[in-house]
């Protein structure tokens, strides 16, 4: 038997480690960037808590220009959508603008924790309305009652969530059939397909 006989086992073997190895490493190395990308990803984001005020209302002003470019965006594609005149646009744009806004306080008020600054009150760029207030300010409470394990007081802020919350499904209700009764056939369906009106 020659040496390159000899040998041939033992290079297939060493072959063969190498190949299954390479999937581990690879692996290896997709989670050691991943890894870093998180930690990275973790670094760039800010810490409400500590910021200052001054920094707080800069980041707010940001959320505001993005909030409004995407506002705007989204205005552009609707008029394309609805095939409308700028006239008629800007007739039907109260309606639709109130819509949105219901819509939005309706879903701000079932979110279980706070804008990012820590706070409710002004959440998107609108103010919240009274009952706005009121279901956030109930839903702070029935979170304190659930850590206290206080059944009374569950109870009880159980109820005004409740009673808030249905304040402001009549008030996106009333807004969409404002905005119902000034579409036509077609810009209603358009709507209903969009998620403005149901």
């Amino acid at each position: 038997m020659n040496r390159v006989t000899l040998q041939l086992p033992i290079l297939i073997v060493i072959t063969l480690t190498c190949l299954m190895a390479l999937p581990a490493a690879a692996q290896s190395s997709r989670d050691s960037r991943d890894a870093d990308r998180d930690s990275r990803q973790r670094g760039e984001r800010p810490n409400f808590a500590e910021m200052s005020d001054e920094e707080r209302e800069i980041m707010r002003q940001r959320m505001e220009e993005r909030r409004a470019e995407y506002e705007k965006q989204r205005t552009e594609e609707l008029k394309e959508r609805l095939e409308i005149s700028k006239e008629d646009f800007e007739a039907i744009s109260p309606f639709i603008d109130k819509v949105r806004n219901a819509q939005r306080e309706r879903d701000i008020s079932r979110r279980e924790i706070p804008n990012g600054f820590g706070q409710r009150g002004s959440t998107d760029g609108i103010e919240l309305s009274k009952n706005g207030k009121a279901a956030s300010s109930a839903l702070d409470e029935l979170q304190q009652a659930i850590e206290d394990d206080d059944s009374d007081a569950i109870q009880k802020h159980l109820t005004e969530l409740r009673k808030a919350r249905a304040a402001l499904d009549q008030t996106l209700v009333e807004a969409q059939e404002e905005l119902r009764s000034v579409c036509s056939a077609k810009w209603e369906a358009d709507f209903v397909v969009i998620g403005l009106l149901d």
